[in-house]
Order: C-alpha cells, then sequence, then structure tokens
C-alpha cells in the first residue's frame, strides 16, 4: 500500500499463498490448486518440506520459513518501489493519496521469492471464508494506518513511525532529502545452476553455459 504520496510511505501486508502440483496449474481459473493463508501454509506444506531438504542450511531458514519468506517479499516490494520512484511524480496536493496494489511471487524449491507481476489495479478473490476474513483485516489495518498519518499530518508531527501498523509494515519511505528502503540483512540468494531455457524446436532444456559453448559454432557457420 501507498499510504502516502509526499512523503512518499510503502507498506507491506500478507496475502495469501496458491499451492498446485505443477507451475501452470497455478495461472489456471479451474481450481487445480489450493489456497490458504500463509501461516496455514507454514504448517501444511512448509514445515514438513524443509525437513526434508537439506541444501537449505540455515537452521533459521528451518525453524522460520515463513518469515525467510516473508523478508524476501518485503524486499521485492522495497526493490520495486525504488526503481521506479523517479517515475513517480504525485500532484502538489497529494498529502491524503493513498492507493492499494498487490503482487505475484512464485516460490521456488530453495524457498526463494521471485516477484512475477505487480499489478495495476487490484481485484481481492472472495472464493473461501478464509479470504473474507483476509480482506476484513487488510481493510482495517489500513484505515488504522490512513487515519494515523492523516492525523499526524493535520498536527504537523512527524509521520513516522506508525503506532497502529496492525500488520502493515514500512518497506520504503522516502523524501526530497533522503529514502530508507527494507533490506533482508544477511540473505544472499545462491546463483541457480542452470536458467532452464526451453529451445522454440527442441523438448529438452539447456543451461547458459551449453548455450554460450554452442554460440561460437553458430557464428563460424554464419561466415562460411
Amino acid at each position: 500500500m501507498v499510504a502516502s504520496m509526499d512523503p512518499l510511505i510503502v507498506l507491506y501486508q500478507d496475502g495469501f499463498a496458491r499451492n498446485g502440483y505443477l507451475e501452470k496449474e497455478l495461472w489456471k481459473t479451474t481450481k487445480d490448486y489450493s489456497e490458504s493463508t500463509l501461516p496455514e501454509f507454514e504448517a501444511q506444506v512448509l514445515k514438513p518440506y524443509v525437513k526434508k531438504i537439506r541444501r537449505l542450511g540455515s537452521k533459521n531458514i528451518k525453524s522460520q520459513p515463513l518469515a525467510h519468506i516473508r523478508s524476501q517479499l518485503k524486499e521485492s516490494v522495497a526493490i520495486l518501489v525504488d526503481a521506479f520512484r523517479d517515475q513517480f511524480k504525485p500532484p502538489k496536493l497529494a498529502e491524503d493519496g493513498f492507493v492499494y496494489y498487490a503482487t505475484d511471487s512464485i516460490l521456488d524449491e530453495d524457498l526463494n521469492v521471485w516477484l512475477v507481476n505487480a499489478y495495476n489495479e487490484t481485484k481481492l478473490p472472495e472464493d473461501h471464508y478464509f479470504l473474507l476474513d483476509t480482506n476484513h483485516h487488510l481493510f482495517h489495518g489500513m484505515g488504522k494506518v490512513l487515519s494515523e498519518i492523516w492525523d499526524k499530518q493535520s498536527k504537523g508531527l512527524p509521520i513516522l513511525p506508525l503506532q497502529h501498523g496492525d500488520g502493515w509494515q514500512l518497506v520504503y519511505a522516502a523524501d526530497s532529502e533522503k529514502k530508507w528502503k527494507y533490506e533482508y540483512a544477511g540473505y544472499e540468494r545462491k546463483p541457480k545452476k542452470s536458467c532452464r531455457i526451453k529451445l522454440a524446436n527442441e523438448t529438452r532444456e539447456v543451461d547458459e553455459e551449453e548455450e554460450e559453448e554452442d554460440q561460437p559454432q553458430t557464428e563460424e557457420k554464419l561466415k562460411e
């Protein structure tokens, strides 16, 4: 949520998890997947999964996988906001302006988060009771945050720190002189062995290294 445009204040709130057997199933309109809150996803999927995976390494990740994932989600939103900040030019009378957006991210087998979509508009699903409850909590907290910001602005008080986040967590703050963005301290994503590029005329997948090795041969054939 962009809680304030001038100064720019952006906050993060948990959404929900979608779990499917195949990646293509996650984007279908049919129900070939299950949906749950993030705490339920941690209890039902993440914790049983991390017990079987040794390569994750960190004990903190294994004991609190959701905290690890949430920190990555927050950092991805902060990076996204920072990347487009220069193009963000609110109107002069925008101190009470706010907007709510949503993002989609994919979780890989190493519990790395990859942001894949950021939406200009937000359509909140309400297919399950837990989604109704999630949305109620989201908007109730949003109202408390905005009321606090507007009250402080009217009195000329510093906006930060916020006292009534109710699940909303600060990930970005900036004015004309300085900025702050959330960073997941101590975490460095391990490079993947393969980018798994699918060739247009083949069914197999190739690694970046293999693709680079093939490139000089192609150039020689062109020269001939």
